[in-house]
């Protein structure tokens, strides 16, 4: 039991000694790189994974703008992009940052036997980011797209909107 309760001791002390991290690295002036993305191993259409690239400069502090470049693929559909997100980091003394973020991309589908299709995504995201160390952090989020055309598989038929939820690591400098 005594055994447990150091382990638990030592996990709630570094969780609140990770936050002042965040406010050194969601400042105005610095750099933001991650990699994001799901898998679901059983969707109607397979093994289905994405991951996107981005990178991000803080222009004020806890506000974010950057581009990013997106990849998916199942076994029906592929599916590529690019584009620009805006995002803005709740910046409060907090193990967790909260984040909301926005943004347009453009992506090209192209599905197995039908013809390719690209189209515009407008998204939204809402997540929280865990730093691990100074310039590391760990996010969880929820991520919904709309599309102006449909690209996106749901049950073996292709749809116009997504959701997910992303795990990522953002490395800040």
């Amino acid at each position: 039991m005594k055994k447990i309760t150091q382990v638990t001791a030592a996990l709630v002390a570094l969780m609140f000694a990770s936050s002042a991290y965040a406010a050194e690295a969601l400042r105005e002036g610095s750099t933001e790189f991650g990699i994001q993305g799901d898998v679901v191993f059983q969707s109607a259409a397979g093994t289905d994974a994405s991951v996107s690239l981005r990178a991000g400069h803080f222009v004020v502090d806890g506000i974010q703008v950057g581009a990013f470049g997106s990849f998916a693929d199942n076994d029906i559909d592929s599916r590529w992009g690019g584009g620009l997100f805006a995002e803005y980091n709740l910046l409060a003394d907090t193990p967790i940052v909260p984040f909301v973020g926005i943004s347009g991309a453009y992506n090209r589908s192209e599905p197995s036997g039908l013809k390719n299709t690209d189209a515009f995504v407008l998204g939204g995201e809402a997540g929280g980011k865990y730093f691990l160390a100074a310039n590391t952090a760990l996010t969880l989020s929820y991520l919904f797209e709309f599309a102006s055309d449909d690209i996106f598989v749901d049950d073996y038929e292709l749809d116009d909107t997504n959701h997910s939820i992303q795990l990522g690591l953002r490395f800040h400098f």
